[in-house]
């Protein structure tokens, strides 16, 4: 086969446009999850890299606001993201004996996932595909009640 070039946001939007798929369709959530955060990871860094703020980036803002609030000044930005990766990199990394098992809602962490990645599309201001208003849809209905 030959090689081509990509742009990786094309890709992005794939691999957001199967994971959406493999909740949805096949309930996959795992798998959900995994292409969501690969999704997630290119489109934020686009939108970084084009001065905005991504989807992460807002939720430790208010993740570190929050806490501060509250009184855990000690929580750092990098905790905070590792905090808000945590599921994402679980699934895909083994530390070690005592690290293979992991107590997860999948469900739960998909969505969460899937939500970051759509939301960097909306700040990219990138055409919203079909599978994406399903999710939105889907969302609406299963998790704001509408």
């Amino acid at each position: 086969m030959a090689e081509s070039t990509h742009k990786k946001l094309d890709l992005a939007l794939e691999l957001l446009n199967e994971a959406i798929r493999q909740f949805l369709d096949r309930k996959s959530f795992v798998c959900a999850l995994s292409l969501a955060g690969a999704a997630e990871e290119i489109l934020g860094k686009t939108v970084e890299l084009r001065g905005g703020q991504s989807s992460l980036a807002q939720r430790v803002k208010d993740h570190l606001m929050i806490a501060n609030a509250f009184g855990s000044s000690k929580l750092t930005e990098k905790q905070s993201k590792w905090r808000h990766n945590f599921a994402k990199n679980a699934i895909k990394h083994l530390d070690g004996a005592n690290d293979e098992e992991i107590t997860l809602d999948l469900e739960d962490e998909a969505i969460d996932m899937l939500g970051r990645a759509t939301h960097n599309v909306i700040l990219l201001q990138l055409p919203y595909t079909e599978e994406l208003r399903r999710f939105d849809d889907w969302y609406m209905e299963n998790c704001v009640g509408v």
